[in-house]
């Protein structure tokens, strides 16, 4: 059976940043000596990432902010990109290795500009190598 998924109005913007943090991530370990394989993310610091750059998200900082500091943090998040206001979050359990990356699931409290309040809890895939990047799992 087929199903057509139409697409909400922050779809492109998440698509794009999903494939900019892909892109990225591709072409930072294209020549990396080890024939091209990226080695693991670091769980302990996969889980400070995603507490710093949320607590970055909660005092308002906008998501293009993450992206041009030093070093960049890329983030595809529909919900920052839409204007969420993080009220609080929780980060639940221990980060757990998945390939090359770490699941990292958060419990998110805020306001949607168009769905108003939200408590939803989401895992994340972040890496920390070749670059670090926080990408909503279902994405």
């Amino acid at each position: 059976m087929n199903r057509h998924v139409h697409p909400q109005p922050t779809a492109g913007k998440s698509l794009c940043s999903v494939s900019l943090v892909v892109l990225i991530a591709w072409a930072a370990s294209a020549g990396c000596g080890n024939g091209g394989r990226v080695p693991p993310s670091d769980v302990a610091a996969a889980e400070a990432l995603v507490q710093e750059s949320f607590t970055a998200w909660q005092a308002g900082s906008p998501v293009r902010e993450l992206a041009n500091g030093r070093p960049p943090v890329y983030v595809a998040d529909d919900w920052w990109h839409a204007g969420f206001e993080l009220d609080d979050f929780q980060i639940e359990g221990n980060g757990e290795l998945v390939g090359t990356n770490v699941r990292v699931t958060v419990t998110l409290n805020g306001t949607h500009p168009k769905l108003g309040k939200q408590r939803i809890t989401q895992p994340f895939l972040v890496t920390t190598i070749p670059a670090l990047t926080i990408a909503r799992e279902d994405r």
